[in-house]
């Protein structure tokens, strides 16, 4: 199902990662773009920017171009999805905006194909900035908040 195009021009557009609270190694913070359309689209892409995790010798296209080892760190560090979007608006009277549902049908990983990640949002200055707020689970357990802002 498609949001009401009133809702998804709130998130519409390209979206670069500024800041996150979530857990990751602030010492070297990872970068990321998201994507919504209109159409009820989404896609995400997050990469470490740790060296260490980010080994040079492999090459897309060329598996022999480095150890399965060195591939194997990119492919834990990295991620990838793209899937369907929902939406709901919250009452003014809520801290979030609303809710944004991503639903992966694409994905690095393939655990995550089927997979919903649910986020609170809320759009800050003027538009620019989106906040989304983040159940986490496992070690980091609580609330992670991903700052993205627009691209222009």
């Amino acid at each position: 199902m498609v949001p009401p195009q009133h809702l998804v021009k709130l998130l519409a557009g390209a979206w670069t990662l500024i800041n996150q609270t979530n857990g990751a190694d602030p010492t070297y913070p990872n970068v990321g773009r998201l994507f919504y359309t209109t159409s009820g689209q989404v896609s995400a892409h997050v990469v470490p920017t740790n060296p260490s995790w980010r080994p040079q010798s492999p090459i897309y296209g060329e598996p022999d171009s480095s150890t399965d080892a060195e591939w194997a760190i990119i492919g834990k560090r990295n991620l990838a999805y793209s899937g369907v979007f929902d939406m709901v608006v919250l009452d003014e009277s809520e801290y979030d905006d609303g809710i944004v549902t991503h639903h992966l049908d694409i994905a690095n990983v393939p655990s995550l194909v089927g997979k919903r990640y649910v986020r609170n949002f809320t759009i800050m200055e003027e538009g620019k900035v989106l906040r989304l707020r983040v159940k986490l689970t496992g070690q980091n357990n609580g609330t992670g908040l991903i700052f993205w802002r627009r691209l222009e």
